[in-house]
Parts: structure tokens; sequence; C-alpha cells
């Protein structure tokens, strides 16, 4: 019953600070990604260790995709942020 509210809250993130569909691809890309890699971090080089992984993915809870995807707005609006500064500000080594 938690996943549900996590992934509930994961499209209320999504909708309410994104609603692209590059975000929500973002997102399903992040829920993804983020676990396989905490899973070759947790099995492959032994780093860290859930200590109640629950019935999840090779050592990973079942709710972590849910978290990373809720943390997709949230990178994508500072992505969004960072390249906008960056297109305001001159380029260094642009000739005048």
């Amino acid at each position: 019953l938690g996943d549900v509210y996590k992934r509930q809250a994961a499209l209320a993130l999504w909708l309410g600070f994104d609603r692209t569909r590059g975000g929500l691809f973002l997102c399903a890309l992040t829920g993804v990604c983020g676990p396989l890699i905490e899973a070759a971090l947790i099995n492959g080089l032994h780093l860290y260790e859930y200590t109640w992984p629950d019935e999840g993915f090779l050592g990973t809870p079942s709710w972590i995709c849910w978290v990373y995807a809720g943390g997709a707005p949230a990178v994508g609006a500072v992505g969004r942020l960072i390249r906008g500064e960056l297109a305001r500000s001159p380029a260094e080594g642009r000739a005048r």
C-alpha cells in the first residue's frame, strides 16, 4: 500500500512542477535507471545495503523507483535554471 502512495506522490510532483512530456520521460528514465545503478552498487561493488530491502529489485526496496521518479521534476527544474543562466551570461572566449 505504501508503494501506491509513493507512486501517487511522484505523479503529483510531476503534475505540480513540470507537466511536460520530456519531464514525464525523465521521471520514467530516472525511476528505472536509479534502482539499476543502486543494484550495481549493492550487488556488484558491495558499497552499501538497505537494512530491510523488502521484495524489491536486486537488493533495492520496491519503493525506491518512486522516490527517484518524484525527484526528477526538481532535477529538470534545476537543469532549466542552469540552461537559462548560461544563455543569459556572455560565453567566455567568444569573439565580440
